[in-house]
């Protein structure tokens, strides 16, 4: 589990250089990064063996996905899933 965590930490760090925005996954449940327009979900998987891909690190669960979307609402923003 603590591999999956430092994997996680690592597509979002990756991917808000390319956002730069701001990293809230340790005090939000629902998005990892904030921009001023949008809330990102970063989504990831990690190549295990060659052509073998874990996608259970893509699994969005419904009541997350409703929250996610509800919070976005409220605040104004767009809530957008990155997949890497």
């Amino acid at each position: 589990m603590l591999n999956r965590y430092k994997d996680g930490k690592e597509y979002e760090k990756f991917t808000n250089k390319f956002l730069k925005g701001i990293n809230v996954s340790d005090v939000q449940d629902y998005f990892d990064i904030e921009t001023k327009n949008c809330l990102f979900e970063i989504k990831g998987a990690k190549l295990h063996e060659k052509n073998k891909t874990s996608l259970g690190r893509y699994k969005i669960l419904q009541i997350n996905h409703q929250k996610f979307k509800q919070y976005a609402d409220e605040i104004k923003k767009i809530p957008k899933y990155v997949f890497c």
